[in-house]
Order: structure tokens, then sequence, then C-alpha cells
């Protein structure tokens, strides 16, 4: 949801919470040292922790193959008790997930975010190398807008969601100042106050949304933040906490941060996807569904096929279409209709 498929994303997360000083944000802390566990990275990130516990091993693999480096001097994460050599399973198993985790901030540097994961860990250790006058940035400062037609370098769109941020992470209300969707004259806005509780991106078109929650825990509210003309927090804190385990359980199923299809079983599909295995395609769609947590992906008879049940069906009709003739629907039948219909129609 936080854009956190990406694996340099969520290491720039977890080096920019360890190196931070806000200890405001500190959930765990002995009385010698202030510290984030896996259960907290995983708790404040909305990471699946079994994916944290993976990255922090990788995290601890890396150091030590390049202790005797020239990166010894630089930034190092260690846990705040003496654990000789922790091992993979210790680490998957859980074993490990309490234990603080504290940054040995010797330089402080800065790490740019990248989309390309393949150079996570290498982009890292380059970036380490970076001049010691280099300031990390504040936790509030997370988030960048990806390269596209729409949005480049967008101050407005990247303060707003810092300023969301702000407002998710101290609990108050906001109110904003909205571009309708389907505005019956030129400038036609609407005017909201909620409760932000968690910023949503959606991938495919390249739009951040806020979210927030109902009376209901169903009645999931969206509003993409490129149509917010003006922001602002309201004073004090908010005493309504709203329960985020049904938004948290169905978010991996919502495509397009469709939300408002929840509040409806009739909007809830069971698709069934194969998938040819030509060109990279296998991969493509691992690296897409990479963040579907709730579906099955597996391979059979040298086809992959993905299972699922899906909120916002015109989105995922979108993305099978991208694949062409490389994807071939099964289930729903009205959609796999609606797919053989349109591609009639081009012919």
């Amino acid at each position: 949801m936080n854009n956190y498929y990406n694996p340099y994303n969520r290491i720039h997360f977890y080096y920019s919470y360890l190196n931070s000083s806000h200890s405001d944000f500190y959930i765990e802390y002995t009385e010698d040292s202030i510290g984030y566990s896996i259960n907290d990275l995983s708790r404040i990130s909305n990471i699946p922790k079994e994916i944290v516990r993976q990255d922090i091993y990788l995290i601890f693999l890396w150091q030590d193959q390049n202790i005797y480096s020239d990166t010894e001097s630089l930034p190092y994460i260690y846990f705040d008790q003496y654990i000789d050599n922790p091992t993979e399973e210790q680490f998957i198993s859980g074993e490990l997930d309490h234990y603080l985790l504290v940054l040995n901030t010797i330089a402080a540097y800065e790490i740019p975010v990248t989309f390309e994961e393949q150079k996570a860990l290498e982009l890292l250790k380059k970036d380490l190398e970076q001049p010691a006058h280099l300031h990390f940035p504040s936790i509030t400062k997370l988030y960048r807008v990806k390269d596209s037609y729409r949005f480049h370098h967008n101050p407005h769109i990247i303060n707003h969601l810092n300023q969301i941020n702000d407002a998710i992470n101290y609990q108050q209300v906001i109110k904003i100042t909205y571009l309708s969707p389907k505005p019956k004259r030129k400038a036609d806005y609407l005017y909201f106050s909620f409760l932000p509780v968690k910023i949503a991106y959606d991938s495919t078109d390249n739009l951040y949304y806020v979210l927030s929650i109902g009376k209901k825990n169903s009645d999931i509210r969206s509003y993409r933040i490129d149509r917010i003309i003006h922001l602002e927090p309201v004073n004090g804190i908010s005493d309504y906490s709203p329960d985020l385990s049904f938004l948290m359980q169905i978010a991996p199923n919502v495509w397009g941060c469709n939300f408002s299809a929840v509040s409806d079983p009739k909007n809830l599909f069971h698709v069934k996807v194969r998938f040819f295995n030509v060109a990279n395609v296998f991969n493509k769609v691992r690296k897409e569904l990479s963040c579907r947590t709730n579906g099955q992906l597996y391979e059979k008879d040298g086809f992959l096929y993905y299972e699922d049940d899906v909120y916002g069906i015109d989105k995922f009709r979108s993305w099978i279409f991208s694949y062409g003739r490389a994807a071939i629907v099964l289930e729903p039948e009205v959609l796999r209709t609606q797919i053989i219909t349109s591609l009639k129609d081009r012919l």
C-alpha cells in the first residue's frame, strides 16, 4: 500500500527510521538505548513481518560481506543485545523479532530512492560511500513521486504526501478542498474533513490516494492526492481510533485503489488467469503480483496460474490487457466474455 513492493524503498525506510532522532516514534527501548525491533518496523510500515525478517537478514549478510572493505566505517545496523552470528533460520523463524535494532551512525548520509529493484543492495553500498556532509531526510520525507508524464518531481504532490503522513502519525483530522471527478463546471470543488489512516499507491496509473474509514469498517473512502487543491490539519488529536484490521486484510485484493467497492460483496470477483511462458512473462507477473499476498501464484503443466479474489475488476481487466496473448482469463466468465468481445472489436 505504501509502495514498499520495491525492496530498495523498504531498505530506505529501515535506515530512515533507525537513523531518526525522533524518540517519540520509538516503540521499544531499554534503559541504555533506543531502537526498533522487527516487530516495530513491520507494525509501523505495514510491511508483512516475514518480508521485514528477510530484508534485515539480507542487510546483515551484506554487512558481513563488506565488513573488511572500505565501507566498514559507515553506518552499520546491529542488535542492541549481543547475538553471535545470527543465522537465517533465527531471522525467518521469528526468534529475533523482539530484539532492538540500532544504527551506528558514524557517518551521516542520504539514500535516494530508485525503482531499479535488482540493484538495491549495490546502490545502497554506492550511496553509503557518498561524502559525510550529506544528511538523511527526516522521517516525514519518505515519499518520492515516480517519474512519469503526470508527475515529475511535483512539489505539490510531495508536500501533500508529507502533510498527510504527519496527520496519520499524530492522528489529526485534515480538511481538504477537492476537485470533483465529474465537474459540472470548469472548476467544481468539494470539501471534506476526515481522519486519514493510510496512504495507498496505484502503481498501474502512478496515482497516490489517502484513505479514511467511516463508521463501518467496510466504509473505506479514497481521495486522489493529485485532486487535492488545498489541505490543512485541524488542531488537536482525534479521539476516534478506527479499526484498521479489515482494511489491511482486504488491501491486497483491491486493484486500482478502488476501496469503495469493498462495501458491496457483489463487487468481489474470483479470478483465475493462465500465463504462457513467453519472453519474460513469468518473471514480470511474479514481480507485479509480489504485493498481492492473498492470492495464489503457481506453476502447472508449463503454465503460470494466478488465482485471487478481486475488488476493482475494471482495473484488473486493464492489467490483463497489458499481457496480450500471453494471458488467458479462465474465471470469472463475465470478465472472460468482456475481454473476448473487446479483442474482437479491435480486429
